[in-house]
């Protein structure tokens, strides 16, 4: 008895499983409402309409990016070279002090 309904039972999964074709199949067809497809249409041609405002890919590399906030301008490079213009020079006046306070007290 056991033996009978599981052969039933994979019969049944077996059909049922061929008779599940590909999305083509012609057993099941698939209707669309027009309706929608027509407010598809004019929502694509109203996106269309508004997308020609915005500047294109070609346009939008001829322009410059701004500036980074971090980026050294012409002001900041010249003040940057007289710092270290002036520390270069306290180094040397530093090191001409010791010399001389060296020497004058044989340390």
């Amino acid at each position: 008895m056991r033996r009978s309904v599981a052969a039933a039972l994979s019969r049944r999964t077996l059909a049922a499983m061929s008779d599940k074709s590909g999305p083509g199949s012609a057993g099941r067809k698939i209707v669309r409402d027009p309706r929608k497809a027509k407010a598809k249409a004019e929502a694509r041609s109203k996106a269309a309409a508004v997308i020609p405002d915005r500047p294109t890919a070609v346009q939008q590399q001829q322009q410059q990016p701004p500036p980074l906030p971090f980026a050294p301008s012409a002001q900041n490079v010249q003040s940057v070279g007289s710092t270290l213009g002036s520390y270069a020079l306290m180094g040397a006046g530093v090191t001409l002090g010791f010399v001389v306070v060296g020497a004058l007290f044989g340390v």
